[in-house]
């Protein structure tokens, strides 16, 4: 009877690999940087997604003495599970572009952390940061 115990103890306590919740992994949080050369949709903002779904934003520059964007709402772990699947489109741009119309994405999931610059003209960024504007109920452009 120990030995099960002991068996099924490992077993359940002893797994390994991403965590998720919902098809998402636990610690999966998102920030988003709009800088400047963008105008409508993309126009300058900051919008964060944390790991426990609320969301952060603020419009206009960011600069490097910008404090993290206060926080607007708490959204559902459906939301967060769409906003993950927005994130999954995403490429990586091939440069930075000397105009100032890249966008950075942080990423963190599964225990890793990436950052990657995209372009203003990405279909899957602009409709991502549409969503998180929605989500941060940002006045339309």
């Amino acid at each position: 009877m120990v030995l099960w115990m002991v068996h099924v103890v490992c077993v359940v306590g002893c797994s390994t690999g991403p965590r998720t919740l919902d098809g998402v992994p636990e610690d999966f949080a998102v920030s988003v940087t709009v800088g400047p050369g963008g105008e409508g949709v993309m126009a300058p903002q900051w919008i964060m997604i944390d790991t426990d779904g609320t969301v952060r934003a603020a419009m206009g520059v960011r600069t490097d003495g910008s404090e993290a964007p206060s926080p607007v709402r708490v959204i559902s772990r459906g939301q967060v599970r769409a906003v993950w699947r927005g994130c999954q489109g995403l490429k990586p741009a091939a440069e930075r572009r000397a105009d100032g119309g890249s966008v950075e994405v942080y990423l963190a999931a599964n225990g890793s952390r990436r950052r990657m610059m995209l372009s203003h003209e990405d279909a899957a960024l602009r409709a991502l940061v549409e969503q998180l504007r929605a989500l941060a109920w940002a006045p339309n452009p």
